[in-house]
């Protein structure tokens, strides 16, 4: 039932409502509400009509005065706030990633592509263009650095994603890689991998089997 004591609306309401509409928010009316449509003072439901002309409608569909649509309100403001720290998540990784060939050069750039035929190789906007223009790499396709794939996501190209041996690559032949050199940090297919090994200059480097999670490394003397 509604309190007898209470004053009806209009004579609570300041003479400059436009000021008191903007500053109530629309969930506290609401809540303050908690009597039915029907238990309103004919003058104090004229009063909510004229200023705030959703609020009855709002009273008969939720016996809670509104509380209902002030939850589905902050609900929906943190679907909109998840998909914000999705999007400043993806931003911060891409400004964390840097340059390959600029930090082998003791060089700092931010990575802007990266190659997935050169084992995912970061490269700033100049290497991008070295990479394009080099007659052994002119025929990668260079993808932008937000899909760069994160290993702690399980982030990958694919069970079909295969390297290929830069040796062969030099001769314009694809052959699949199997090792990889700590050294030169060149991937390497299997006959390649034994002229490595066989040379003097890199007999010692350290060879990596490239589909090892965890690889082990092999010194081949």
């Amino acid at each position: 039932m509604r309190n007898a004591n209470k004053k009806p609306l209009s004579e609570e309401c300041d003479t400059d409502s436009d000021s008191s509409s903007d500053s109530r928010p629309r969930e506290i009316i609401l809540v303050d509400l908690t009597d039915s449509a029907e238990d309103l003072n004919p003058e104090d439901a004229k009063v909510i009509k004229n200023r705030y002309p959703d609020a009855l409608n709002n009273v008969e569909k939720y016996s809670d005065g509104g509380i209902k649509t002030h939850e589905m309100e902050k609900e929906q403001a943190g679907i909109k706030r998840g998909f914000q720290d999705i999007e400043d998540t993806a931003s911060q990784r891409k400004a964390q990633l840097f340059c390959g060939p600029c930090n082998v050069q003791r060089k700092t750039a931010f990575a802007m592509t990266f190659c997935p035929v050169c084992d995912n190789d970061l490269l700033c906007a100049l290497c991008s263009s070295i990479h394009n223009a080099l007659p052994v790499t002119n025929s990668h396709t260079l993808l932008d650095v937000s899909a760069y794939p994160d290993k702690n996501e399980g982030g990958n190209f694919g069970t079909g994603y295969k390297p290929f041996c830069n040796l062969c690559l030099i001769q314009k032949v694809k052959t699949e890689a199997i090792l990889q050199c700590q050294e030169c940090e060149t991937q390497l297919c299997d006959s390649c991998s034994n002229q490595h090994k066989a040379q003097k200059a890199t007999r010692s480097h350290n060879l990596i089997n490239i589909n090892d999670e965890t690889p082990k490394t092999k010194r081949y003397v």
